[in-house]
């Protein structure tokens, strides 16, 4: 695709976020619901250099993150709206180039970057305090490996270990044997 085509595409993504960070912000902030408190509340109990108190069905190091860029930003969600934003276009760059790799260069890879970054529900998930851009970035990593670093295949699982929880690693290496003493 032409640098001219490509540059009509990076300014609707870019219209797309402000639109969306307008309805967030204006007239007055979104109100946090559901998951968002509760990873809210974590983040601020780590700053406050308490256990997060997350139970084992949340990621572990979405509230450490939270935390980071509230840290940096004095509290202020902005922070943590832009970062998310970063991963969402680091994302989107890492995809095109895995589809790059996988296709051939032509539009087709700049639809797919194009996409990652302008899909209105994906462009407010960087907006909203959940993990879901977080998780995408590092699946992006984890497939820009397996395209172009296939003999570094062990980032895979630095990748991956955000999501499993210590105590979660420890549990799935030992056999269950609740399921066994239930039936006798």
């Amino acid at each position: 695709m032409a640098d001219r085509g490509r540059l009509v595409l990076f300014l609707i993504a870019v219209g797309v976020h402000a639109a969306l960070l307008f309805i967030y912000w204006s007239p007055e902030p979104k109100s946090l619901v559901g998951d968002e408190v509760t990873y809210l509340a974590a983040a601020e109990r780590l700053l406050r250099g308490e256990p997060s108190a997350m139970d084992l069905l949340w990621p572990p190091l979405y509230p450490r993150f939270v935390a980071a860029f509230l840290w940096v930003g004095d509290g202020s969600l902005w922070t943590l709206q832009a970062a998310q934003t970063l991963l969402l276009v680091l994302s989107a760059v890492l995809l095109r180039e895995v589809a790059v790799a996988l296709i051939g260069p032509g539009p087709a890879p700049d639809l797919v970057g194009f996409c990652a970054l302008a899909y209105p529900p994906l462009a407010a998930f960087s907006h909203y305090v959940w993990p879901e851009v977080l998780h995408l970035f590092l699946v992006a990593v984890m497939l820009w490996v397996l395209a172009y670093r296939r003999t570094a295949l062990g980032w895979i699982a630095v990748f991956a270990s955000p999501w499993v929880s210590p105590s979660r690693r420890r549990a799935s290496s030992r056999p269950s044997s609740r399921c066994s003493s239930r039936r006798s």
